[in-house]
C-alpha cells in the first residue's frame, strides 16, 4: 500500500467531507456499471475537520469517511476494472489523485454489487471480492502548497471541495484505460473557520470598565455566525466571587428560551438559548435588573466537528444599571481636539448651535450605555478614529 493511499486518497478525500450536501453522478449513468459514493454522517454535519482524523495506519483502522458502491447492471462479466479518485479544491484546483495499479484489476459478475469504505481501500480490498487491490499516485503541487500552508494548524481551511471517483476499463487512467462512469461529491456550505471568535457589542464593556446603562431592558448584541443557536447568560455581581465562577455556576443549570419560565439561581438573571446574534432583555422568564447593581454576561455556541461538539465562548462583559446622568460628574471643556470630533459627528451647523450656549461635555449615551466625563471623551476619541479609518460612515 503506497504512502499516497494511506494519506492522500483516503485522507485527502476527508478534506472534502466537512459538509456533504449530496453525492450524485455528474452525468446520467448509462454505462453497464453503476458507481455511487456515500459520505459518513459524522462528516456530513461537520463544520470543522481535525487533521488528527486524517491519520490512520495500514491496517485501515482510521475513521470511516466514505463508502463507494459499484454494481454490474449488465448480464455479462465486466472485466479489467480500475478505480481513479481525484480531490479538488475550489481555491487550489486538483490537490490529489490516486489510481489503481495496472497489476491489480478487478471484475464483476452479472448483477454483482461490491462496496468499500476508505478503510477498506486502505487495506486494498472491495467487500464482496477476493481480489487484492493496489493504488498509487500522489499529492499534486497544488496539494503540496495547501499542506504547507496548514503547518501549525490542527484543522483544514474553509473552502469548497470536490471528491470525484471514476471507473476505467482495460487499464487505469494514466495507462490509457477506457472511461466507464464517474460520481462526484460536493462539499462546502457550513464549513467555518476553526478560529471563529464571538465578539460582544452591547451592552457594557470589559470587566472593570464601569460602563453604565439606563435601560432595564437592554438589547444584547454580539458578532458571530448568523442562523446559529447561542446561549446567553447574565449574572449579578456578588461580593467575593469572580465573574467566571458566577457564569460557570449558571452554565451548570438548564437554559431556557426567551420569555419562558426557567429555574434560575439566586444571582442568575437570565439563561436562554437564542437563534441569531441579538436579544432584547425579556420581561418574563428572567429576573429583572435592579438599579445600582452590576451585571456580567457571556455568550456561548458550539460547532460540529469531526472530533465532536466544540464550544466557542465570548469574553465576559460587565455593565451597571443607573438611573440617568448624575449631578456629580466631571464636566469636560471643549478643546480643539474635542471640537473637531464633535463637528465630524454632529456637523458644523449643529455644533455651532451648541457652541452659542457655551456647552460642556457631561456625558454620552450610545446604545443605552452611559459614559461620563473622561470616559465619554475617550469614547468620542475612539469614534473619531473609527471614522478616520473608514470603519464608521456618517450620513446626515
Amino acid at each position: 500500500m503506497s504512502d499516497f493511499i494511506k494519506y492522500s486518497v483516503v485522507v485527502t478525500a476527508s478534506l472534502l467531507l466537512s459538509l456533504i450536501l449530496f453525492a450524485y453522478p455528474t452525468a446520467a449513468q448509462t454505462s453497464e456499471v453503476e458507481l455511487e459514493v456515500q459520505v459518513d454522517p459524522v462528516f456530513s454535519n461537520a463544520q470543522i475537520i481535525s487533521l488528527t482524523n486524517l491519520v490512520f495506519d495500514e491496517s485501515g483502522g482510521g475513521t470511516r469517511l466514505f463508502t463507494i458502491f459499484i454494481q454490474n447492471r449488465s448480464d455479462v462479466v465486466q472485466e479489467s476494472l480500475y478505480l481513479d479518485m481525484l480531490v479538488r479544491s475550489r481555491k487550489d484546483g486538483l490537490i490529489a489523485e490516486s489510481f489503481q495499479r495496472t497489476s491489480t484489476p478487478f471484475s464483476l459478475n452479472p448483477g454483482q454489487t461490491v462496496y468499500a469504505s476508505n478503510n477498506d481501500l486502505a487495506r486494498g480490498r472491495l467487500i464482496g471480492l477476493d481480489a487484492d487491490l493496489g493504488f498509487e499516485g500522489g499529492i499534486t503541487s497544488s496539494g503540496t502548497e495547501l499542506m504547507n500552508r496548514l503547518q501549525g494548524r490542527t484543522t483544514l481551511p474553509v473552502d469548497e471541495y470536490e471528491l470525484e471517483i471514476r471507473l476505467y476499463q482495460n487499464n487505469n487512467r494514466p495507462s490509457g484505460g477506457d472511461f466507464v462512469t464517474n460520481t462526484t461529491a460536493f462539499i462546502g456550505g457550513e464549513m467555518t473557520d476553526d478560529e471563529l471568535s464571538l465578539y460582544l457589542l452591547a451592552p457594557g464593556d470589559d470587566i472593570g470598565s464601569g460602563m453604565m446603562i439606563t435601560n432595564p431592558y437592554p438589547e444584547f448584541r454580539w458578532e458571530g455566525l448568523q442562523n446559529r443557536e447561542y446561549r446567553l447568560i447574565v449574572v449579578e455581581e456578588r461580593d467575593g466571587e469572580n465573574p467566571e465562577t458566577l457564569i460557570q455556576g449558571a452554565k451548570s443549570t438548564t437554559a431556557g428560551s426567551p420569555g419562558s419560565p426557567v429555574s434560575l439561581l439566586e444571582y442568575e438573571m437570565m439563561d436562554v438559548r437564542v437563534q441569531g446574534t441579538s436579544l432584547q432583555y425579556p420581561s418574563t422568564g428572567v429576573q429583572q435588573l435592579t438599579e445600582g447593581n452590576t451585571y456580567y454576561w457571556q455568550v456561548f455556541t458550539s460547532l460540529s466537528s469531526t472530533f465532536g461538539e466544540e464550544e466557542r465562548a465570548s469574553e465576559i462583559w460587565s455593565f451597571s444599571l443607573g438611573s440617568g446622568f448624575s449631578d456629580d460628574v466631571e464636566m469636560i471643556g471643549i478643546d480643539g481636539d474635542l471640537r473637531e470630533i464633535l463637528i465630524a459627528l454632529l456637523g458644523m451647523e449643529t455644533y455651532l448651535e451648541l457652541e452659542q450656549r457655551d456647552f460642556e461635555l457631561e456625558g454620552l449615551e450610545i446604545d443605552n450605555q452611559e459614559m461620563y466625563g473622561g470616559m465619554a471623551r475617550d469614547e468620542l476619541i475612539q469614534l473619531a478614529e473609527r471614522i478616520r479609518d473608514g470603519k464608521i460612515k456618517i450620513s446626515r
